[in-house]
């Protein structure tokens, strides 16, 4: 899977068009759009009001995602505990209604079932869309925050998934543990050496050289950053976003760089 420099919590296209500005005209990594999505937003459910402006309306997501070949544009998914068994039909649902721009899922959610993941893939196919799986913070209780314990369990997904993003975080800030990520990484790579695999928590434009020690080691690993780049208030800080997104690029961003890993993007 392709590598990317992420942010997550776009609303509005405007926010889009005015970050790629910072994003190099070819750059080694793709830039990944994040918006969130929840089975409330979903389904038409109030949210609570400190987080109802994170997430757009289901019919504007088409228009927030570029149609830049710099994009990578990922739909952050989230079904809550109570709405899990509609997680197939969900992402069919939100698959169906964005269109062609859409290139995929993270799914934030604590261990999937494989059988709503399979689901999924045989109705929008294997290769027309990415699925990525966050691994929070209950992901990593449930399996008693073991590294070998994290990988096995990444592994039994397969090909159902095409990469991770370690974020004990969970959108909070809370700052990512660079000898926890490295072992879980390690672990990871070892069962599944084709996978993407992504770190995030407390990454801002103040932050991102921290994961320049963990780059030397895992030269195509993916960033994002959520909570780093709000304001006081919860909205998505701009000027935070431009010096997050050049500072990262300056950092990770290697001139003619080939991936060593692919995945197609649709166009």
């Amino acid at each position: 899977m392709q590598k990317y420099v992420g942010v997550t919590g776009f609303t509005e296209a405007a926010q889009v068009r005015r970050a790629l500005r910072a994003v190099p005209k070819d750059p080694a990594r793709k830039f990944m759009v994040g918006v969130l999505v929840s089975a409330k937003s979903l389904h038409n459910i109030p949210l609570k009001p400190e987080w109802q402006s994170h997430y757009p309306e289901i019919a504007r997501i088409r228009e927030i995602f570029p149609d830049d070949p710099r994009a990578l544009n990922l739909v952050h998914y989230a079904p809550g505990k109570k709405h899990r068994k509609d997680t197939s039909h969900d992402l069919i649902t939100l698959s169906d209604e964005i269109g062609s721009r859409l290139h995929g899922f993270q799914i934030n959610a604590a261990w999937p079932r494989e059988a709503d993941l399979c689901v999924y893939r045989e109705d929008c196919g294997y290769l027309r869309q990415v699925v990525v799986l966050q691994i929070g913070r209950e992901a990593m209780e449930l399996t008693g925050n073991q590294p070998v314990a994290v990988a096995e369990r990444v592994n039994r997904y397969g090909g159902l998934i095409d990469g991770v993003l370690i974020d004990a975080s969970g959108g909070t800030g809370r700052p990512f543990d660079p000898a926890s990520a490295r072992a879980m990484i390690s672990q990871i790579r070892m069962r599944r050496p084709e996978i993407g695999i992504g770190i995030a928590g407390g990454i801002s434009h103040h932050t991102v050289d921290r994961v320049r020690e963990l780059l030397q080691e895992f030269r195509d690993l993916s960033i994002d950053a959520e909570s780093g780049l709000r304001t006081a208030d919860g909205s998505l800080d701009e000027e935070a976003v431009r010096l997050y997104l050049r500072r990262a690029y300056m950092a990770l961003h290697r001139p003619g760089q080939k991936e060593r890993r692919g995945v197609h993007v649709p166009s």
